[in-house]
């Protein structure tokens, strides 16, 4: 038997972290998305590089994703 760990909220939100997204604690993991987007907007070149490259880290992953997580993360490749 495999045993699978999720991606969930904490998850979620220490991956925007370690790119340098400003969360607060206990936000949504839509709220993350939103806040990581508007934050997005304003960075440099190297930061929208270290971005994209997260998401093409997490995009292999969302079938490990919780449900909240994935259709999160999904706003987050609509913008890209």
């Amino acid at each position: 038997m495999m045993i699978t760990e999720l991606i969930d909220q904490d998850d979620y939100i220490e991956y925007l972290l370690k790119v340098g997204v400003p969360l607060e604690p206990q936000v949504s993991p839509e709220q993350c998305s939103q806040v990581a987007l508007q934050w997005l907007a304003q960075q440099d070149e190297s930061t929208h590089a270290a971005f994209a490259a997260l998401l093409a880290e997490l995009e292999p992953k969302q079938t490990v994703m919780l449900p909240e997580v994935q259709a999160a993360f999904k706003l987050l490749l609509r913008d890209d």
